[in-house]
């Protein structure tokens, strides 16, 4: 039996990463991955599913240094259910990914500021720094 998943996408919040009391690291976050579809009136629709994902000890120390959000990421890892009951005996479980391999495949273009350049206009040489170009 092969409980094995492969993801590419987007990494949906800024990793979490925390400290068991014996010092091993835990990183949480999201990627979110979309499929797109013609529907039967010939529009299109985007279903984006939302993945939990956990990595632990070095993976999460480079996951927690390396990740932000916007990256697009590819991961390996295994489908793990944590199940618990409330205190009013509702019993409630969740998903996530425990992270095995983890590969950043394109980070999150960062947008420079504009520099600032002298405005040859009416009024002169002033600076205008919102000049569209």
């Amino acid at each position: 039996m092969i409980n094995k998943v492969f993801l590419l996408g987007y990494v949906g919040k800024e990793p979490d990463i925390q400290y068991t009391a014996t010092g091993t690291a835990v990183c949480s976050f999201s990627v979110a991955t979309s499929e797109s579809y013609t529907t039967a009136d010939g529009g299109r629709k985007t279903n984006t599913e939302w993945h939990n994902i956990e990595a632990w000890g070095k993976l999460a120390e480079i996951c927690g240094e390396y990740l932000e959000k916007g990256t697009l990421v590819h991961i390996e890892g295994s489908i793990k259910t944590n199940r618990w009951t409330t205190e009013d005996g509702v019993k409630k479980e969740a998903k996530k990914i425990k992270l095995f391999k983890m590969q950043m495949v394109r980070r999150p273009e960062k947008k420079e500021e504009a520099p600032k350049v002298p405005f040859a206009g009416a009024g002169g040489g002033e600076s205008h720094n919102d000049v569209p170009f």
